[in-house]
């Protein structure tokens, strides 16, 4: 059971309703006509996005549209053809993406007008009275509510049941049987008939009738058709007439069968928490790891993070991050370049290459190392 498309209504008539709604006040390119947010979920729309499509979807309504249902092919085909006429009402957007993104926010706006005149006709006194528009119903204002309900009145929306359409079917013709004589016994046996009665068998019905009555089962072949309701569904103490008694009726309200199965889950838990836990194993006794040695590179690493500096050099820049590193050799370290810290305008401030040259000269002046540098940093 869904709403369907007006399919007879015409490309052309979404075109002249979109370029009418277009030259429409305010004269403003689409994308601000629309409002600032593009919806892409029914639950997206404002009551400012359905004030905004006013006129379109009134007109669309009144040409036809009666379900609220478009076809988005012809939609974006008629979005296509009025914007590219009208360059100014398109603005800067892409014409492709204006077509597509705004044929999805007027299917979506439809939509939510669908879902709040079904909420007012389809409520049935249980469960909550606005379960898909309630956020939307809440924002609006007395003018938003008399324009809303005023489509909704215009709109036809009793879902159509294609299941329960009869006008489509065609009449079942029964066709007469072409069984001869010499074929009669051995039909008969195939199917299960007596062949007693193959004598009004080939006589044939007539067009709209069923099969003669005296065509019956072979009564002599055995037919197993014990079948024990209490022992398939588990009823075996139950009388048959007391069936009923061993299934527990369910609660029609939603809200006391909430509870009944929040009860039943808390006792379920409570059950399983008193049930004997299993025991545990016996930790078994873990043999304990070996250290790894350090590397020769980890080694060297080290050494050089606590072996006195000899010589400085400072590099700066001015461009992106502005910053100032400090590089240096250690003693007895020769041709391994040392990097000592680097300090950052963003974080450090103005200052930071008046401080990094003070560090400079504490390390060549007292052979600091770079754990004394880096100490000698923080304190700054």
């Amino acid at each position: 059971m869904r709403l369907l498309a007006n399919r007879e209504l015409a490309l052309s008539v979404y075109t002249d309703v979109v370029k009418e709604w277009l030259r429409t006040e305010p004269f403003v390119p689409v994308r601000t006509k629309i409002g600032p947010k593009l919806c892409k979920d029914f639950r997206q729309v404002t009551p400012g996005a359905v004030c905004s499509l006013d006129s379109l979807l009134t007109n669309l309504i009144k040409r036809g549209l009666t379900t609220g249902v478009v076809q988005s092919t012809k939609l974006q085909q008629s979005l296509l053809a009025a914007l590219q006429s009208d360059k100014i009402t398109l603005g800067t957007w892409d014409l492709m993406e204006a077509a597509g993104s705004l044929s999805t926010h007027i299917m979506r706006v439809l939509e939510l007008v669908r879902e709040y005149g079904k909420e007012e006709m389809d409520f049935k006194g249980v469960g909550r009275r606005y379960p898909r528009s309630g956020g939307f119903r809440k924002s609006m204002s007395g003018q938003d509510t008399e324009f809303t309900t005023g489509l909704t009145s215009m709109m036809q929306l009793k879902e159509h049941d294609s299941s329960s359409s009869t006008s489509m079917m065609e009449p079942i013709k029964v066709v007469p049987s072409t069984i001869n004589d010499e074929d009669d016994d051995d039909y008969m046996a195939v199917f299960g008939f007596n062949s007693s009665s193959s004598t009004s068998w080939n006589q044939g019905p007539s067009e709209h009738t069923a099969p003669s009555s005296s065509l019956l089962l072979d009564d002599t072949q055995p037919q197993d058709t014990d079948f024990d309701c209490k022992e398939v569904f588990g009823f075996k103490d139950a009388e048959e007439d007391n069936l009923n008694a061993e299934i527990e009726a369910l609660i029609p309200d939603p809200r006391k069968r909430k509870v009944h199965t929040i009860a039943i889950r808390k006792e379920t838990k409570k059950q399983a928490t008193t049930t004997p836990k299993k025991q545990a194993k016996p930790e078994t006794t873990t043999t304990p790891q070996k250290q790894a040695t350090p590397t020769r590179a980890e080694q060297i690493k080290d050494e050089l993070y606590k072996a006195p500096i000899e010589k400085v050099h400072i590099a700066s820049t001015k461009t992106a991050p502005a910053r100032c590193e400090l590089t240096g050799y250690a003693v007895g370290h020769k041709g391994v370049r040392l990097h000592i810290l680097t300090l950052h305008e963003k974080a450090w401030g103005s200052s930071y290459k008046r401080d990094a040259q003070f560090i400079a000269g504490e390390i060549l002046a007292h052979r600091h190392s770079k754990f004394e540098a880096e100490h000698l940093r923080d304190c700054l």
